[in-house]
């Protein structure tokens, strides 16, 4: 089971890094978008980037605020 927990803890940490991307990419930002479809976007790539992050040797997927907040820091600067 523990394969399960690191797989979400990667997931949300990779879906708050590409939120942070969509909220600030011009072509993203845009009214003509709708908020779901960029929603989903944000949902799908984060569930196939998740397995990738996870299985880095050196990664440490935990949730905490200092995590959350230094991944969307890294997603805005992008």
């Amino acid at each position: 089971m523990p394969e399960w927990s690191h797989f979400l803890s990667a997931m949300t940490l990779v879906m708050v890094r590409v939120s942070g991307i969509v909220a600030f990419v011009p072509f993203f930002s845009s009214t003509a978008l709708p908020v779901r479809a960029k929603a989903v976007f944000t949902l799908a790539v984060a569930y196939l980037l998740a397995p990738l992050v996870a299985s880095l040797p050196y990664a440490q997927a935990e949730i905490g605020f200092a995590a959350l907040m230094g991944e969307l820091a890294v997603g805005l600067v992008f």
